[in-house]
């Protein structure tokens, strides 16, 4: 249902939307498209629909990371010929206040059987003062496994491991993220079975700023916001 702007009301089957000036949802031909609008992110249908507004294009501000997760395996088995192999490290990906992206480094070396020291890092040149060359320590610490390779170090009431990011060169504020070893279940997120060190996968919270770019309709009669 689409209405023109001699507020006649017209129909249609196209789906190549555009947003006006002002936000309004329009046809190609310039007819404003009509449909129920949500209050605080609620669509309540009935009454009589109206001219679907878009909020403003301008930039939607970032939102700072608070934590990230990494759901991983360490091999319980020590190689014994290739050291290298004894250790492993996974990416992690944060966003500052600024909304710049940091990829963290966590790098886990075994020191004895069920025994893991680890660090995290990022890239030195993102730190005042630092070198690309040298990465910059953000945090390190120990994690022990049990016999049946579940993680008893840190323990739950201890699993978020606090990583702070200071000095950034950017200038953007301090920016302290939790490293959560834990899911809200209490189940580890990190296991030493006899298989090879592998990331399964990872999250995180966090947002760069973005604009809205199009519109477009989808399957079903969805409209899709990029």
């Amino acid at each position: 249902v689409v209405k023109d702007s001699a507020d006649n009301i017209l129909y249609t089957r196209a789906g190549n939307f555009k947003l006006s000036a002002d936000g309004k949802l329009q046809t190609a031909s310039g007819e404003s498209v009509q449909g129920y609008m949500a209050t605080k992110g609620v669509v309540t249908p009935g009454g009589i629909p109206t001219d679907i507004v878009v909020p403003p294009l301008a930039s939607n501000p970032p939102t700072t990371s608070t934590f990230f997760g990494l759901n991983i395996n360490l091999n319980a088995l020590t190689d014994e010929t290739n050291t290298s192999k004894n250790s492993f490290s996974a990416p992690a990906q944060v966003v500052d206040a600024l909304g710049s992206k940091h990829t963290l480094t966590v790098k886990f070396t075994k020191t004895a059987e069920g025994k893991w020291d680890y660090e995290v890092t990022m890239p030195g040149d993102e730190v005042t003062g630092g070198s690309a060359d040298t990465p910059a320590s953000l945090a390190t610490g120990k994690l022990s496994f049990d016999s049946k390779g579940q993680l008893t170090s840190p323990a739950v009431a201890d699993g978020n491991i606090e990583v702070k990011l200071v000095n950034l060169a950017n200038g953007a504020e301090d920016l302290t993220v939790n490293w959560q070893t834990y899911n809200s279940d209490g189940q580890a997120r990190i296991t030493q079975f006899d298989d090879p060190s592998a990331v399964a996968s990872t999250d995180g919270d966090g947002t760069t700023a973005a604009q809205l770019s199009r519109i477009s309709l989808g399957d079903g009669g969805k409209l899709i916001a990029s």
